[in-house]
C-alpha cells in the first residue's frame, strides 16, 4: 500500500500537481473560528495551504482569469443553478443560458483572457487562451497547459465522461457538444443533491479551495476548486462559506512573483490583473455577455460599470 501511494504521488507531481494533506475536521474547526489574518498561514508549516476559513461570495471571483463575481448579473453558473431550482424546463434553460456563454466569451489568445496588452504581458506572445497563467503563478505556460489537459480529463471521469483538450474548457468558450452536456448534467445534479440532502458547507475530502489575494488589510478570493458549489451557494442565497485558502498572494510582492521575475509578465502588466480581479471587474472578452446585464445589481450595489471597459 505505501508503495502504491509512492507510485501515485509521483504520477501525479510529475503532472505539475501536488499532493497535500487534508485537514482533519478538528483542526478545519479551529481554523475557522481562529480569526486571525490569513497571512498568518503563510508561517505555519502544518496548516499552510490546507488552513480553512469562513469568506464571503460578495468577495469572491470565479471562472479563474475572468474574474467574474458570483452573481446572476454575470456568473453563467449561478444563473444556470437559479434555473435548476425552478424545475421548469430546467434542462432547456441551463443549456440556452450555457450557450449563450460559452458562445459569447471566446478569448483568442491567452492575453485576451486575462486581460493585458502585449506591453503589459511580452512573454505571453503566440500563447493560446487556454496557457493564460496567473503573474503569481509558478508553473510555466507549458505545465499549465499540461496540467489543465490531465485535470478535464480527470473531471470528467467524475461523471463516467471521457472528454479530450479539443472539447474546450470550463472557464469560456469556445466548448464542444460533450462539454456543454457535461457541465448541463454538472449544474442539474448539484442543484438536485442539494435539493434532496441538503448543503455540505464543507465537504473535507473535497473542499472547496481559493487563492486569497491580500492588498492593505484587505482581502478578495480566487476560486480554485467549487465553482459550481459556489455558485450554488448564490443560488440559495448562502453569504459565506468556509473554503481552504491554498495560498496567499500579497500586492506588495509584486516584482517577486514567479511570472515577473520570468518575464511572462512587467510589474504594471502584472499589478493590472491583480487590481482587475481585486476589484471584481471581468476581463474585456466577457463584454459581449455582459451587454444588458449590467443594470441588475451585485450585492445590493450597481454591477460596475467598468466592466464594459
Amino acid at each position: 500500500m505505501k508503495l502504491l501511494r509512492f507510485i501515485s504521488k509521483e504520477i501525479i507531481n510529475s503532472l505539475g500537481y501536488e499532493v497535500r494533506r487534508v485537514p482533519r475536521a478538528a483542526e478545519v474547526s479551529s481554523t475557522v473560528r481562529s480569526g486571525i489574518d490569513p497571512v498568518t498561514f503563510q508561517y505555519m508549516p502544518r496548516i499552510r495551504g490546507s488552513a480553512v476559513i469562513e469568506i464571503r461570495l460578495q468577495d469572491t471571483r470565479g471562472l479563474n482569469c475572468l474574474g467574474l463575481p458570483f452573481h446572476p448579473a454575470c456568473h453563467p453558473f449561478v444563473r444556470t443553478a437559479l434555473a435548476a431550482k425552478t424545475g421548469l424546463e430546467a434542462t432547456s434553460k441551463i443549456r440556452s443560458i450555457l450557450e449563450e456563454f460559452y458562445g459569447s466569451v471566446q478569448p483568442a489568445t491567452a492575453r485576451e483572457a486575462v486581460d493585458v496588452t502585449m506591453g503589459d504581458a511580452p512573454g505571453l506572445q503566440g500563447v493560446p487562451a487556454a496557457g493564460w497563467v496567473y503573474p503569481w503563478a509558478d508553473k510555466s505556460v507549458e505545465e499549465t497547459l499540461r496540467g489543465r489537459q490531465t485535470a478535464m480529463g480527470l473531471d470528467a471521469l467524475q461523471y463516467g465522461k471521457m472528454l479530450s483538450f479539443s472539447e474546450g474548457l470550463t472557464a469560456f468558450g469556445p466548448v464542444g457538444a460533450k462539454k456543454l452536456n457535461l457541465e448541463v448534467e454538472r449544474i442539474q445534479r448539484l442543484i438536485a443533491s442539494i435539493a434532496t440532502n441538503g448543503f455540505d458547507l464543507f465537504n473535507r475530502r473535497n473542499p472547496l479551495k481559493v487563492i486569497g489575494l491580500r492588498r492593505g488589510d484587505n482581502y478578495r478570493w480566487i476560486v480554485l476548486a467549487g465553482h459550481h458549489r459556489f455558485a450554488a451557494c448564490a443560488a440559495f442565497s448562502i453569504a459565506a462559506v468556509p473554503a481552504m485558502v491554498v495560498d496567499i498572494v500579497r500586492y506588495e510582492d509584486c516584482s517577486y512573483w514567479p511570472q515577473v521575475v520570468s518575464g511572462i509578465y512587467t510589474v504594471s502588466g502584472a499589478r493590472a490583473v491583480f487590481d482587475r480581479l481585486f476589484e471584481g471587474v471581468p476581463a474585456r472578452v466577457c463584454n459581449g455577455w455582459l451587454q444588458g446585464k449590467t443594470a441588475q445589481h451585485v450585492n445590493g450595489t450597481p454591477f460596475p460599470t467598468a466592466a464594459l471597459h
